[in-house]
Protein backbone atom coordinates (compact mmCIF):
# COMPACT_ATOMS: atom_id res chain seq x y z
CA UNK A 1 0.00 0.00 0.00
CA UNK A 2 1.10 3.51 -0.93
CA UNK A 3 0.81 6.50 1.98
CA UNK A 4 0.74 10.28 0.45
CA UNK A 5 2.51 13.36 2.00
CA UNK A 6 2.32 16.66 1.21
CA UNK A 7 6.24 18.43 1.83
CA UNK A 8 6.97 21.56 1.16
CA UNK A 9 9.09 20.54 -1.58
CA UNK A 10 5.35 19.06 -2.89
CA UNK A 11 3.75 15.76 -2.91
CA UNK A 12 5.50 12.72 -2.00
CA UNK A 13 4.67 8.77 -2.23
CA UNK A 14 6.22 6.14 0.09
CA UNK A 15 4.98 2.54 0.91
CA UNK A 16 3.50 1.90 4.12
CA UNK A 17 5.93 0.01 6.48
CA UNK A 18 5.16 -3.76 8.34
CA UNK A 19 4.01 -1.71 11.20
CA UNK A 20 1.50 1.29 9.16
CA UNK A 21 0.02 -1.52 7.44
CA UNK A 22 -1.12 -4.03 10.66
CA UNK A 23 -2.21 -0.76 12.65
CA UNK A 24 -4.40 -0.08 8.98
CA UNK A 25 -6.03 -3.45 9.06
CA UNK A 26 -6.76 -3.41 12.72
CA UNK A 27 -8.15 -0.26 12.80
CA UNK A 28 -10.13 -1.40 9.31
CA UNK A 29 -11.66 -3.92 11.50
CA UNK A 30 -12.34 -1.81 14.45
CA UNK A 31 -14.62 0.40 12.33
CA UNK A 32 -15.95 -2.90 10.62
CA UNK A 33 -16.96 -4.30 14.14
CA UNK A 34 -18.54 -0.99 14.98
CA UNK A 35 -20.23 -0.72 12.26
CA UNK A 36 -21.92 -4.16 12.77
CA UNK A 37 -22.52 -3.55 15.86
CA UNK A 38 -24.68 -0.12 15.18
CA UNK A 39 -26.34 -1.85 12.28
CA UNK A 40 -27.51 -4.58 15.00
CA UNK A 41 -28.85 -1.93 16.87
CA UNK A 42 -30.78 -0.64 14.48
CA UNK A 43 -31.94 -3.43 13.35
CA UNK A 44 -33.43 -4.39 17.12
CA UNK A 45 -34.87 -1.19 17.57
CA UNK A 46 -36.66 -1.31 14.28
CA UNK A 47 -38.04 -5.01 15.05
CA UNK A 48 -38.92 -3.58 18.94
CA UNK A 49 -40.72 -0.90 17.60
CA UNK A 50 -42.88 -2.97 15.00
CA UNK A 51 -43.51 -5.89 18.02
CA UNK A 52 -44.19 -2.57 20.58
CA UNK A 53 -47.47 -1.44 18.36
CA UNK A 54 -48.56 -4.94 17.40
CA UNK A 55 -48.89 -5.27 20.80
CA UNK A 56 -50.26 -1.63 21.66
CA UNK A 57 -53.18 -2.74 18.57
CA UNK A 58 -53.95 -5.97 19.96
CA UNK A 59 -54.82 -4.04 23.39
CA UNK A 60 -57.21 -1.71 20.78
CA UNK A 61 -55.05 1.37 20.72
CA UNK A 62 -55.61 3.12 16.93
CA UNK A 63 -52.98 4.12 14.87
CA UNK A 64 -52.90 7.82 16.32
CA UNK A 65 -53.49 7.13 19.95
CA UNK A 66 -50.03 4.81 19.37
CA UNK A 67 -48.21 7.74 17.16
CA UNK A 68 -49.52 10.21 20.41
CA UNK A 69 -47.18 7.40 22.92
CA UNK A 70 -44.09 8.17 20.75
CA UNK A 71 -44.61 12.07 19.84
Amino acid sequence: MKKHTHTPNGFKEEDYTSEEEAQFLKDKEAIEKVIADQKALDDKKTSDKAAATTKLKALGLTDDEIAALSS
